[in-house]
């Protein structure tokens, strides 16, 4: 998850206690929650962008890591309102890590390369976006 940039509190909440517990109920599993251009659950509510969703699903999917490097921090925000992190641990202390983790995350892969190789920084966005969405549509 921190290759991600990702933060490994909220993946245990989401993935193991949330999902697992919850697989495929919609309005509980956290993993079929309507993501606005995919629609993932047959009882969750269908828009107008889902009648073309076979076209650009795949694209969107690759995505979704790079929605999670800022859904983090309201992901945490409302786990700590549930009580869920309360168990698991501090949640000040996981706020000070995930802000600390994203800044080293970003410096490495977006910051070092922009400063110690000849690519401009639009290649490296470019490599990073593509990073992220082969590494989601492999995951």
């Amino acid at each position: 998850m921190y290759l991600f940039g990702s933060n490994v509190l909220n993946w245990k909440i989401q993935h193991n206690l949330l999902r697992h517990a919850y697989t495929n109920i919609n309005g509980y599993d956290p993993d079929i929650e309507s993501k606005r251009p995919i629609h993932l659950s047959e009882h969750a509510s269908l828009h107008k962008i889902h009648k073309t969703q076979y076209v650009h699903a795949f694209f969107f999917y690759g995505l979704m890591t790079i929605v999670k490097l800022t859904r983090d921090f309201t992901q945490l925000l409302d786990y700590n309102k549930a009580g869920l992190t309360h168990q698991q641990a501090n949640a000040t202390i996981e706020y000070v890590k995930m802000v600390v983790v994203k800044i080293i995350y970003l410096f490495v892969f977006i910051g070092l390369p922009i400063i110690y190789t000849t690519y401009s920084w639009w290649q490296v966005i470019l490599g990073f976006f593509c990073m992220h969405w082969v590494g989601q549509v492999v995951y």
